[in-house]
């Protein structure tokens, strides 16, 4: 299954293995994911999405100028018995879902297991989790 970029008046035109199908906008729609992804993980691309469609948004103040950034290093909070942690999913524009649900598993377990790198931690962003990660 894919998807291709809406005609007018549509939501989305999907891609199945019979052909396509277009959705008129006000369609409910359900889609099944073969994986277990989680909210946080769409939320994760939608934001680095969001970050690069709005480079202001994507900025950072150094001294004189304003830094423009071309990636979006999403952080997440992540809560331990030790406390609220952040770590980061480095370019998270440049990977599909599946591998931010990879990243975030990786980071997760290694957040409560105490063994977060320091330089994993600090970011520009945090998207606080909608669910308990």
């Amino acid at each position: 299954m894919d998807f291709e970029a809406p005609e007018v008046g549509y939501l989305a035109k999907i891609l199945i293995p019979a052909g396509t199908t277009d959705v008129k906008l006000g369609t409910p729609v359900c889609i099944i994911v073969e994986n277990k992804l989680s909210v946080t993980d769409f939320l994760i691309k939608a934001s680095s999405k969001a970050l690069l469609d709005v480079l202001a948004a994507n900025s950072q103040w150094a001294e004189s100028s304003i830094r423009q950034f071309h990636n979006a290093d999403i952080s997440v909070a992540v809560a331990t018995d030790s406390g609220l942690i952040t770590p980061i999913v480095f370019t998270a524009n440049n990977k599909g879902l599946k591998q931010i649900n990879s990243d975030m598993s990786a980071l997760k377990n290694k957040a409560m297991e105490g063994k977060t790198a320091t330089s994993r931690v600090p970011g520009r962003y945090l998207l606080p989790s909608p669910t308990s990660v």
